[in-house]
């Protein structure tokens, strides 16, 4: 085979590329994309771009990269399940084509997950699982195979009798999430052992992980809110002493519901969990003297 038939593969090609609102492969949302192609001369043959609105704020290191600010983003940009719609089948169609795709930055542009841009997280598939434990461990896993690390820290809690620090986790971006606080009792003695609650104005929509604090080994065992939102709902957990929690399915209207999902949602809480390592604590500013092991076993 010669040097000129042997390159005619690149005679034409697709290319692929993404501006996002950071480096962070998990938790970056597209902002510009750009699906072209090129002839062997390198011009342009076809192309279609698209601005989206992140439905997050795009920080200013990001902005000075790609030149789109928050502003402009939300007044001009497409929201993520239609851009991200788009952007999937201009791919497809290239593909099918047989044209070869090639973007400059292939290991980031293509790990970061289309169905991860802003709503598109909820609506693109048919299920979602949530997980979350006492100590900022939490993962947003739905059916077509996104999985997220949520970012969870200290933050005061906006809802009823929400107490000025609170283990947050941000539940990027529910549509449609029901306000409300879900009552975890402990089997036997039905003791409130938790209470998780949804805060949908909390940074797009939250979820609070609350701990009762007779012993403090969990950074969620800072005791509970002051009040609680009208809309409740009591559950008794499940499972052995030290491994133990419950598996949540909210329905219409119950807290924790997203209305605006394509299908149900459901929250996998561990009650029980270990004791977090010193470096979790230093990221979430708590100080170390603070989380000494001690035993539970008269709860949960």
């Amino acid at each position: 085979m010669d040097a000129s038939s042997s390159a005619r593969w690149a005679d034409t090609l697709a290319v692929f590329d993404l501006e996002t609102t950071g480096i962070d492969v998990d938790t970056c949302r597209i902002v510009t994309a750009h699906v072209g192609v090129i002839g062997a001369d390198g011009g342009v043959l076809e192309q279609e771009e698209w601005l989206v609105d992140p439905g997050v704020e795009i920080p200013t290191a990001a902005s000075l990269i790609h030149g789109i600010t928050t502003e402009r983003a939300r007044l001009e940009g497409q929201s993520p399940v239609t851009a991200v719609a788009e952007i999937i089948a201009a791919l497809t169609d290239a593909a099918s084509r047989g044209l070869p795709i090639v973007a400059y930055n292939a290991a980031y542009d293509l790990t970061v997950r289309l169905t991860k841009s802003g709503p598109g997280t909820w609506t693109a598939q048919f299920t979602v699982t949530i997980t979350v434990d006492e100590n900022a461990h939490g993962t947003l896993d739905n059916s077509i195979g996104t999985h997220l690390t949520l970012p969870a820290a200290m933050l005061p809690d906006p809802g009823p009798g929400g107490l000025a620090s609170a283990l947050t986790y941000n539940l990027q971006q529910p549509p449609g999430l029901t306000a409300g606080d879900l009552i975890l009792l402990e089997p036997g003695n039905f003791l409130v052992s938790d209470i998780i609650r949804f805060n949908p104005a909390q940074n797009g929509g939250s979820l609070v992980f609350y701990s009762d604090s007779t012993e403090i080994d969990a950074l969620a065992d800072v005791g509970f809110p002051q009040a609680l939102y009208s809309n409740n709902f009591t559950v008794v957990e499940v499972g052995p002493e030290g491994n133990n929690g419950f598996t949540y399915t909210p329905t219409s209207g119950q807290p924790g519901f997203i209305a605006g999902a394509a299908g149900p949602a459901t929250y996998i809480i561990k009650s029980d969990t270990p004791v977090p390592e010193p470096a979790s604590l230093a990221l979430l500013g708590i100080a170390l003297p603070f989380f000494l092991p001690r035993s539970r076993s008269h709860r949960k």
